[in-house]
């Protein structure tokens, strides 16, 4: 069974539906969606909702989540650019992550957008857009500290080595953390390098090919086993493999991706508790993959799904309606958050 939250589509909550079934639910079951999402969140399964007035806020613009143990991280960039954080479990807000509220390694440090976040070994990746950066923050203590950032936080200078432009996708793994841009690319650079000495200065190790992402492209990464999936907003999605990243030749060359599937994924993630893959399609569509199936596929994704859904229903109405096109998924046992 799948519960579903949302900020700009739906919340909804499924269960026992197949892949090329329609949605025909009744009446009585308890599904809570939300017509207008982008500020507003609702928590079906208790029929309430996480708004901004929640988190004690006038107003709010999400961009993008990830669940960290039972910790929902949302980025909000307006008006006031932060992490919001909420215990899932005990259902409350939690205090926010701010760059007053931590280490700034003793130089100015400003967030005016938020365009990804990501979290591997108790550390919290945040790509800022016009920051030119990503910041890491180590979560191990009482208070999120600001370890270093990588890139230059500026778009000019060295960009096969330092540089990064607007970057709007991330994600780490123990060896490496990979940031995409709006150049075509993304960008790796290694886990070791990740220290405060290298604050705005580690060495990119090499770059992977990301086609036709420049300006107005949003990237999804994601790191299932040993590779590594990108999608696009234009439902573009690619895989690498982890194993096989060695270190730029020259300051040209980019590795191209093992495979390649277009019109197929906005977003794609990994449930590594439940051994599924779960991915949006353009069309709205949200579908779950049985993790061995996605990784011995030829294409990006397989065509067997293990679950599907495409249509919600607003409580206390019958009719149907389709769900909107997700630009980031994250799953919490059998909660699924959509955004």
């Amino acid at each position: 069974m799948w519960w579903w939250r949302g900020f700009r589509s739906t919340i909804i909550r499924y269960g026992g539906i197949h892949p090329e079934e329609s949605v025909q639910l009744p009446i009585d079951q308890p599904i809570v969606a939300e017509e207008n999402i982008l500020s507003t969140v609702r928590i079906a399964d208790v029929a309430s909702e996480l708004t901004a007035a929640t988190f004690s806020l006038s107003s709010w613009s999400p961009r993008a989540l990830v669940q960290h143990n039972d910790i929902l991280y949302i980025s909000d960039y307006h008006p006031t650019p932060q992490i919001l954080r909420y215990d899932l479990k005990n259902k409350r807000a939690l205090s926010p992550i701010t760059l007053s509220a931590t280490n700034a390694l003793g130089r100015k440090v400003v967030w005016t957008d938020l365009t990804d976040i990501y979290i591997e070994q108790n550390r919290l990746y945040v790509a800022t857009g016009t920051g030119q950066r990503v910041d890491v923050f180590n979560l191990n203590g009482a208070v999120a500290e600001l370890v270093m950032s990588l890139g230059t936080g500026s778009s000019s200078g060295d960009q096969s080595s330092y540089a990064i432009t607007y970057p709007m996708g991330v994600a780490a793994n123990k060896d490496y953390v990979f940031v995409a841009d709006q150049q075509n690319r993304i960008n790796v650079w290694k886990q070791e390098d990740v220290k405060g000495v290298n604050d705005l200065s580690a060495k990119k190790i090499s770059r992977l090919s990301l086609p036709t992402c420049m300006k107005g492209c949003v990237a999804r990464l994601e790191v299932i086993g040993n590779q590594l999936y990108a999608s696009t907003n234009a439902a573009n999605s690619y895989i690498y493999d982890i194993d096989k990243i060695v270190a730029a030749s020259d300051s040209t060359t980019l590795i191209e991706p093992n495979k390649t599937q277009n019109s197929i994924a906005t977003v794609i993630v990994n449930s590594a508790q439940e051994g599924l893959v779960y991915a949006a399609q353009p069309s709205g569509r949200i579908q779950s993959f049985k993790q061995q199936d996605v990784q011995a596929a030829t294409t990006v994704l397989p065509s067997n799904a293990v679950d599907s859904a495409a249509q919600f229903r607003l409580k206390g109405q019958s009719q149907s309606q389709v769900l909107a096109l997700s630009n980031d998924l994250i799953v919490y046992g059998d909660e699924l958050y959509t955004l």
